[in-house]
């Protein structure tokens, strides 16, 4: 471009800031950055988020804080997602709920929300200040199912904080505001921060472990869309994902005589099938999963997977919401012998005599 005397402009460089940040290349980012205020381009909110995202993965939290900093004094309002990838890069849960409430004095009072108490579509689970959480079954599309909780509240301010597969059923959160609304950016930025907690409960082929096993998984995950279809993999070229899980029962299918096991699992990134993929990338695909390796006949109709509970912090206080297991999988585990699971145990370590 200097050799044309093409003068660079705002979009040039957040390309190159963006495509730094996709190499990972967080300190020749924030170079960038500088270079671009050095000959008179204001950075905007694209800019700030593809350095932001890249101090976050490079965990480059002194560099992080000093972007909030300058936007703050710039005047320039950080969206959920780019006060979530400050907070990310601060890897600490308690100073990240700081830089959080710090944030958020930049953005709008908290807009009156409608009643929840009128939705019949999906079951209400934990309502709280700018958020509802509700009980998503199996076989529905996340938006399909906000779509007509927005027609029965006769508000189209519902906004998808985060989402589960088409094939999943569980806790459901919904922030209650318009996509600029401090609620929408106060909950998209705990998602984008890694600060919510997330449970799920699956059934998988195989057994992982003794009762009580722990295990944490830690492979990049490459997403790639196929027409309206998304396929992940394990692959070096993906994003980092990290899954946590814990047998807490296990059942024998004597058809097959297949042992399975029922897992506590908490995926600690949140990419696109990653507790699918990774359980299989281990040889133990979830019962019901005929895209990830699922090759059993299985008495299931349906993808073995659930999210049984969510806890995060709502504007005011924290905020619990808990979905049991439906009907459709509790048979299903009812019609497998039963071994034993994590509560028997404990019962019988009562029981034993004391030497």
């Amino acid at each position: 471009m200097d050799d044309e005397k093409v003068f660079p402009n705002e979009i040039t460089y957040t390309s190159v800031i963006s495509a730094l940040e996709k190499a990972g290349r967080w300190e020749l980012c924030l170079e960038m950055l500088t270079r671009m205020m050095d000959i008179d381009l204001e950075p905007n909110l694209a800019t700030y988020g593809a350095a932001m995202s890249a101090c976050d993965l490079a965990a480059a939290w002194t560099s992080a804080i000093s972007l909030v900093q300058d936007m703050l004094s710039s005047r320039l309002v950080p969206t959920g997602m780019i006060a979530g990838s400050a907070i990310g890069a601060l890897r600490n849960k308690t100073k990240g709920f700081e830089l959080l409430s710090s944030i958020a004095s930049s953005w709008p009072p908290l807009e009156p929300t409608s009643q929840a108490n009128n939705v019949t579509v999906a079951e209400i689970l934990a309502e709280g200040p700018g958020i509802l959480a509700v009980t998503k079954p199996a076989g529905i599309r996340t938006e399909q199912l906000v779509d007509k909780i927005a027609k029965e509240l006769q508000t189209p301010e519902l906004y998808l904080v985060s989402r589960l597969d088409h094939p999943t059923s569980g806790v459901l959160p919904i922030a209650l505001g318009s996509e600029s609304s401090r609620a929408v950016n106060w909950f998209q930025a705990q998602f984008a921060g890694r600060l919510v907690q997330k449970e799920y409960l699956c059934l998988v082929e195989g057994q992982v472990g003794d009762l009580g096993f722990a295990g944490q998984i830690s492979a990049p995950l490459l997403t790639i869309r196929k027409g309206d279809k998304m396929r992940t993999r394990v692959s070096k070229l993906g994003r980092d994902a990290c899954t946590q899980y814990k047998v807490e029962a296990l059942y024998t299918w004597k058809q097959a005589m297949l042992e399975l096991s029922l897992l506590a699992v908490q995926p600690l990134t949140g990419r696109t099938h990653q507790i699918r993929v990774h359980m299989a990338s281990l040889a133990y695909p979830i019962v019901g999963d005929r895209s990830y390796g699922s090759k059993r006949d299985l008495p299931c109709s349906r993808l073995f997977l659930h999210c049984s509970r969510v806890t995060l912090q709502d504007l005011t206080q924290v905020f619990e919401a808990h979905a049991p297991l439906p009907d459709e999988l509790q048979s299903v585990l009812e019609g497998l012998e039963f071994k034993k699971d994590l509560q028997q145990s404990k019962t019988a370590e009562q029981l034993e005599p004391q030497a």
